[in-house]
Formats: C-alpha cells, sequence, structure tokens
C-alpha cells in the first residue's frame, strides 16, 4: 500500500502542476487603452482608435506612424524590468501560489503602462516632430496664461519648435496618453477566477476591520 500511497501523491501533484501551467498559458497582461478608457468627450474618434491611427500613421491625413506600446515596452530597461516581474509571476505559480503570482503579473501590467506613457516624452521613440501648422493649431487652443506664456516663449515664428509644451509630438490634452492603462485576463485558481478572487479577498479584508 505504501508505493501506492507514493505514486498518488505524485499524480495529484503532476495534476496540479499542469493546472498551474495551463493557467499561466492563459494569462495575459495587455497594455493599451480598453474600452471603457476610450470614450473621448465631443469628439467621435475614441481614445483607442486614435492611438491605432497614430501607430500606424495616415498618408491620407498626413500623419506620420508613431508608434507607443511595443516600441516602450521593448525598449532596453522597459523589456527586462517587465520579463523579470513575468518570471517571478511564473515561480509563484509553479510553486502554487497564485496570489503572488497575480501580484507580480499586476507589477508587469504597471511596468509596461508607466513605460507606454514615459514613452510619449522619450528622445528614443524616434518620432517625427509636429510640422509647423501642427503647433500653430496646439498655440491656438490655448487660454488665459498658457497661452500668453507660450507666446512669449516663442518670442517670433522662427522659433516655434522651441516650445517645450506646445511642441510635445501627440500630447495636447494628455487625454489619450492618460487613458493607456493594463489589464489581466485569463486568469483561475482552481474553479474560481480572478475577479472571484478578487472580490472574495475584499470581502475578507472588511470582515477584518475593527
Amino acid at each position: 500500500m505504501g508505493p501506492t500511497i507514493t505514486v498518488t501523491k505524485r499524480l495529484s501533484g503532476l495534476t496540479d502542476f499542469k493546472a498551474a501551467l495551463v493557467s499561466l498559458r492563459n494569462a495575459e497582461v495587455l497594455v493599451g487603452i480598453p474600452q471603457a478608457r476610450s470614450s473621448r468627450r465631443g469628439e467621435k474618434i475614441n481614445n483607442a482608435e486614435l492611438l491605432y491611427i497614430h501607430t500606424h500613421g495616415s498618408p491620407a491625413r498626413n500623419i506620420p506612424a508613431r508608434p507607443v506600446i511595443e516600441p516602450a515596452i521593448n525598449a532596453p530597461g522597459n523589456r527586462e524590468q517587465i520579463a523579470a516581474e513575468l518570471k517571478d509571476a511564473a515561480v509563484a505559480w509553479l510553486r502554487r501560489d497564485p496570489k503572488t503570482g497575480l501580484k507580480y503579473l499586476k507589477h508587469a501590467g504597471m511596468a509596461g503602462m508607466d513605460a507606454a506613457k514615459a514613452w510619449f516624452t522619450d528622445p528614443r521613440n524616434g518620432w517625427a516632430p509636429n510640422t509647423r501648422a501642427t503647433v500653430l493649431a496646439k498655440l491656438r487652443r490655448l487660454k488665459g496664461t498658457a497661452h500668453a506664456d507660450a507666446l512669449a516663449e516663442i518670442a517670433g515664428m522662427d522659433k516655434i519648435g522651441t516650445v517645450t509644451d506646445v511642441n510635445t509630438v501627440l500630447v495636447d490634452t494628455g487625454v489619450m496618453r492618460g487613458a493607456i492603462t493594463y489589464v489581466i485576463r485569463g486568469i483561475t485558481f482552481g474553479s474560481r477566477s480572478q475577479t472571484e478572487v478578487e472580490q472574495l479577498e475584499a470581502t475578507n479584508a472588511r470582515k477584518a476591520l475593527p
């Protein structure tokens, strides 16, 4: 009977290991603009569509390609940080500690989100600069002291390219950049989904409050 018990334990461990691998394989950490954060007040085009256009460019609209998500995530320094978080998540999962694994997945998502937002002003992005017409259009939309400050900094149309705030590529109101976030999907913990586990943890935390 001893060997039978040993074999049974090994089979159970193998089953858990396979389940962990399945959960890992189905897990996705996505960086971008989800539908819930995509709308732009008073505009027909939404943030996700706008990011897509700028990523791929539009010759018909004279918009050069200025990709954000992929180059930001793959940039030296960013890529290694995200990979380290994903590695720690995988190790935690295989150790049957999905709660810690989910924490590292969230860290990876936040690292990707921060990298994408920072890419707008990262000199490595290699984006084409704003045209003169774009800078002037941005200038016309400024109000009050912001408009006066920009005019003072320009101090002549030949210096318009030096205006930092007005000439930042793809940044006008900052709404599109601010909409970039991350989502995690495909996670399961045994028979429970990620959402169910997080709701259960939140309920237990509330019960633990004095």
